[in-house]
């Protein structure tokens, strides 16, 4: 079978878990007689530990050059970690295991992107045209469980969250074996990877993207509670996360041309423009048509600034160093910025519901600034060697 169909299958795979935790999860929290200040704290507190323990994770898989082998040690640890909310009675307990799987399932997705860029570079792979599946992925999951969930049977959420991983752990087996390729080589040391985070260019790139992505917090901890608050239904609700996530795959399907026109920083300002139009327009609780516009801003507000990630490390990082790289960005972008802003997000939606958007398009904002800064301070290249 083709690497690309194998991590076309695996991003497929991988991202069902997210398709069903990002939109319902909070709706489970919320059956669980769970206040929206403890659920933003379940949402944001292992985006802390992952701050530490994601590049850890990545550096060692770089080390050993086996990213498939702790892709499937993390899948599994992370089964084990979801059945446990069956179990589970109160704010501590579902913290303690939120703690764990949120640490460890989350850090499979940059692994997959190294590998993903990884076959950009040496066999010419198209990035969208297989990233678009694991956007497909989620639309199916992120529709099928609005569509399955009916009041009363919360459970459900917990059950399609462990389909997701079963099936991550599956279909981890058909990427790729790798492999120490100079076994004389010295192997990768730390000190090598804490020279990218310390480059001014990679940290600039970081805050621009990590603001733009992070302006999202209030949307993915409390957006399913408010649209219930509004009156929509599940499947309605459901049908609004799918709805971003098919622009997402549009944008997707066009990556390569998007990619040679604005380049990865170029993105990054466009994805901060729309975000500031879809948090303006979100808070202000439109009518049904103009909500599903600002939803379908998803593909640019997440979907452009994921891609212009993507093609940055790609072009600014050795491949020796893709997955450390690859952790470390999500780390600040999606350990320190979008934790802290999840933590905000509970305060304020008791504060101010919907017109905490306005805080948002605010983030956004810094965002678009911060990446215009580092577009004209990045020249295109290598910013280390891996030696």
């Amino acid at each position: 079978m083709p690497l690309a169909a194998r991590l076309g299958l695996f991003y497929a795979a991988v991202f069902i878990f997210p398709g069903v935790h990002l939109p319902f999860f909070p709706v489970w929290l919320g059956a669980q007689a769970l206040t929206p200040a403890q659920i933003s704290i379940v949402l944001s507190g292992a985006m802390l530990l992952r701050i530490l323990a994601g590049p850890a994770l990545a550096f060692l898989a770089d080390r050993a050059e086996n990213r498939r082998g702790m892709m499937l040690a993390l899948a599994a640890v992370s089964f084990c970690a979801a059945a446990l909310y069956f179990l589970a009675d109160g704010f501590l307990p579902i913290f303690l295991i939120s703690l764990v799987l949120m640490t460890l399932y989350p850090s499979i997705i940059p692994m997959t992107e190294s590998l993903a860029m990884r076959a950009v570079r040496e066999e010419g792979m198209d990035y969208g045209r297989v990233r678009l599946w694991g956007s497909v992925s989620f639309i199916v999951a992120s529709y099928a469980m609005g569509w399955w969930l009916l009041p009363g049977r919360e459970s459900h959420i917990l059950a399609a969250m462990l389909f997701g991983i079963a099936l991550t752990f599956s279909v981890g087996f058909l990427l790729p074996a790798e492999g120490r390729k100079d076994s004389a080589a010295p192997p990768l040391s730390w000190a090598n990877a804490l020279k990218v985070l310390r480059h001014p260019v990679f940290l600039g790139f970081v805050l621009a993207a990590g603001l733009t992505q992070s302006s999202h917090a209030f949307l993915y901890a409390f957006g399913s509670l408010n649209w219930q608050r509004l009156g929509l239904s599940e499947t309605l609700i459901g049908f609004l996360w799918a709805l971003g996530v098919v622009a997402e795959i549009s944008l997707f399907m066009a990556s390569a041309w998007l990619a040679r026109v604005f380049g990865p920083v170029g993105l990054v300002v466009l994805a901060a423009g729309a975000g500031v139009l879809r948090w303006l327009i979100t808070a202000q609780e439109p009518g049904l048509a103009v909500l599903c516009f600002a939803q379908a801003l998803h593909g640019l507000s997440f979907g452009a600034a994921h891609l212009g990630a993507m093609h940055f490390i790609a072009r600014a990082v050795t491949p020796e160093l893709a997955a450390t790289a690859q952790s470390l960005y999500a780390a600040v972008s999606g350990g320190i910025m979008m934790a802290g802003f999840m933590a905000l997000s509970g305060p304020l939606y008791e504060a101010a519901q919907s017109t905490g958007f306005y805080v948002m398009a605010g983030v956004a904002l810094m965002g678009a600034g911060a990446a215009l800064v580092t577009w004209r301070r990045w020249q295109g290249g290598l910013l280390v060697d891996a030696a």
